[in-house]
């Protein structure tokens, strides 16, 4: 009887996992995670970068992205290690995968604090393109603006260029 209660168990996570990514929800989001996210693709580029025309994160990148770029939009402690305490950045943390480069963007703004959440004015945090050639990393070119990476990008990787 035990094993036949863990099984329908199992069977009902399983489909509520299954109904969840269906539905377009990752299991794992939080209410913070979306707003973070809802944070970040409506922010004005212009607001990370002075040179850029005032558009929506997620606009400019969709438009300056290679074609075929998949973004993946969530929730970070911007790549900085633990013990965190009140003044702990909350990142937005955006990644793009080309399918014909080998190559992973790494894209994460600062939209707050991890006590405070949502909130003051977004930074940049880091943005560096990770190289791979056979499955393995072969380089890291970061950038120190997002314009920067709009005049290489992707393209970078084509060349072997350093950035």
């Amino acid at each position: 009887m035990h094993n036949a209660a863990r099984r329908a168990f199992a069977i009902f996570v399983a489909a509520h996992l299954v109904v969840s990514v269906f539905a377009g929800d990752r299991p794992t989001s939080s209410i913070r995670e979306r707003s973070v996210v809802a944070r970040a693709k409506t922010l004005d580029v212009r607001e990370l970068d002075p040179s850029l025309p005032s558009e929506p994160l997620e606009r400019y990148l969709i438009r300056s992205l290679p074609a075929h770029v998949s973004l993946e939009w969530g929730e970070s402690t911007c790549e900085l290690a633990a013990p965190y305490d009140d003044s702990s950045p909350l990142c937005a943390s955006i990644r793009a995968d080309h399918p014909n480069i080998r190559g992973e963007l790494h894209f994460d703004v600062v939209v707050g604090t991890l006590t405070r959440g949502v909130s003051g004015p977004p930074m940049l945090h880091n943005l560096y393109l990770i190289v791979m050639k056979k499955g393995v990393r072969v380089d890291v070119i970061e950038y120190d603006s997002i314009s920067h990476f709009g005049r290489t990008g992707f393209r970078s990787t084509r060349r072997g260029s350093t950035g």
